[in-house]
């Protein structure tokens, strides 16, 4: 009996054996397979990484074009290209910045992240403009940032627009208003469009279309109420001339009206221009020697134009009745002089001359090629024209800073229409900028045409500018806390207006960078 049972426990054992050596078989594949998912899995978690790494690469590449672009170290013809590496990752950026043909502010950054074996690239659209490339009505305290006829908050009519333009409170366009070529940034508020108005344009097929805008509209409310709307019926991709966006946005930076400097500094610098008097030996005081008025200036008497006018609060007047100053009684060509600021070299005088056969006025600024561009400072108002229906020419680039109101009666623009800010062929620039502590009032209309305005500048008021008349045409920049037309006005913003700024001018160093469209390239 005993014998049975050890002969079985021994054939069993066997079987044991076998057992053991299956199970210890199973356990290593097991563990081979754990330990094959875990080194997937850490690979995969390390290129996933890397991916990542890539991206923040890639982005800081966007950061570096970003930076080059607002400093002018890009190239403005041509595609501009660089490398960028990132020592904490162990990674690199290869960057190119293209500038859209036909936009001194509009690129393309495309940045291409690579790190270790992951690389990704990522393409962005870029606006970097000069705030006097954009008209704006930046509507602080209680004022409207743009508002048509009757303070209704609203462009009436064909008050249109074709350019950069910033808004705060709001934009309506009514009527068969138009607004063209972009961008177009409205903070705070809601874009409007009714009757026959649009915003952009289908295609560039039609004389006058620019194609769809870039839009940023910030809205307004808590919680924002994002309106963008029809009134006579809701704007959907079928209803007819609306809104044309090949991008909308929210993303819109706050821009609040750049500050005048002191009386003292526009004083200070217009004095450094001002020439020295030959006849008496002392630098002039900016008046007639009997204190007069400065812009009755005498050429009898003296021949300088002085750059600073400041014989008390009063209102000066340049027009018919103002007698010539700034030329020579000899040759009667405009003068030249040695500044208060050697520093400087020569300078030319401001001048004036009224021309009776063609009942036209011209107001010269710097006329050489070599001189600085000049600043007038004015202490009082200044009126500008005989009346609306009389011409103001201008020529050579300078600035007239009015510590009060700026009113023109007429029309007000360059000799030469065509060399406003620059003329292309000739490279003549005559480029005015109208600076008011208060408001500027213009009186002229009938001029809706880019060529031939009613008005060329640029212009600030640090309260409100007005249009009086219907039917005006503007071309360069107009800056003011409230923008008011009546109706039938048409605004050109210039893109050569910026690199060819006369000075003076509050906020001429500032930009708007804004970045809009970014995607991944998946290839």
């Amino acid at each position: 009996m005993i014998k049975k049972i050890a002969e079985r426990l021994s054939d069993d054992s066997g079987v044991t054996v076998i057992l053991v050596v299956g199970v210890v078989l199973v356990m290593t594949i097991l563990g081979f397979a754990i330990i094959a998912r875990g080194s997937s899995e850490q690979m995969v978690s390390g290129k996933s990484i890397e991916g990542t790494r890539a991206l923040h690469v890639a982005d800081a590449g966007v950061q570096q074009a970003v930076w080059r672009v607002e400093r002018n170290l890009a190239s403005t013809t041509t595609a501009t290209n660089f490398s960028l590496t990132v020592d904490e990752v162990k990674g690199s950026a290869d960057v190119t910045i293209a500038q859209n043909v036909g936009s001194s502010w509009y690129w393309t950054i495309t940045s291409k992240g690579t790190v270790g074996n992951a690389s990704r690239t990522v393409k962005v659209t870029l606006f970097n403009f000069s705030i006097w490339d954009t008209s704006m009505g930046t509507g602080e305290g209680d004022d409207q940032g743009i508002e048509g006829g009757n303070e209704s908050g609203a462009i009436n009519g064909n008050a249109s627009f074709t350019g950069p333009l910033y808004v705060r409170g709001g934009l309506a366009l009514s009527g068969n208003a138009v607004f063209e070529k972009g961008p177009l940034m409205i903070y705070d508020g809601s874009l409007q469009i009714g009757g026959s108005a649009r915003v952009g344009s289908p295609d560039t097929s039609t004389a006058g279309w620019y194609g769809p805008i870039e839009a940023y509209i910030h809205p307004t409310g808590n919680p924002p109420v994002y309106e963008l709307r029809r009134p006579d019926r809701p704007i959907t991709s079928t209803t007819g001339p609306q809104l044309y966006a090949k991008k909308l946005s929210t993303n819109v930076p706050k821009v609040t009206l750049p500050r005048m400097d002191s009386t003292s500094t526009y004083k200070t610098n217009s004095s450094k221009q001002s020439v020295w008097t030959a006849d008496t030996g002392t630098n002039t005081v900016y008046r007639r020697p009997d204190g007069s008025h400065p812009v009755n200036w005498d050429y009898n008497s003296g021949p300088y134009g002085e750059k600073v006018w400041d014989t008390g609060d009063t209102t000066y007047t340049i027009n018919s009745a103002t007698p010539r100053f700034g030329f020579s009684p000899s040759t009667g060509q405009q003068i030249s002089g040695t500044p208060k600021d050697s520093s400087l070299g020569t300078m030319d005088a401001i001048a004036w001359s009224w021309d009776a056969t063609s009942s036209a006025g011209t107001l010269y600024f710097t006329q050489s090629k070599t001189g600085k561009p000049m600043t007038v400072f004015v202490n009082g108002d200044l009126t500008i024209g005989d009346n609306e229906n009389s011409t103001t020419y201008f020529k050579g680039r300078g600035t007239l800073v009015v510590n009060g109101k700026i009113k023109i009666l007429g029309r007000f623009v360059a000799s030469n229409r065509a060399d406003f800010p620059i003329n292309p062929s000739t490279k003549e620039s005559s480029s005015v900028g109208l600076v008011a502590a208060e408001e500027i009032e213009a009186y002229s209309g009938g001029h809706m045409v880019e060529s031939d305005p009613d008005y060329q500048g640029a212009w600030y008021a640090a309260e409100e500018i007005e249009f009086k008349r219907n039917n005006v045409g503007f071309k360069g920049t107009l800056m003011t806390s409230e923008l008011n037309f009546e109706q039938n006005a048409h605004v050109w913003t210039t893109g050569d207006l910026s690199a060819n700024l006369p000075p003076s001018l509050p906020g001429a160093d500032t930009r708007i960078t804004l970045l809009s469209g970014w995607r991944e390239v998946i290839k």
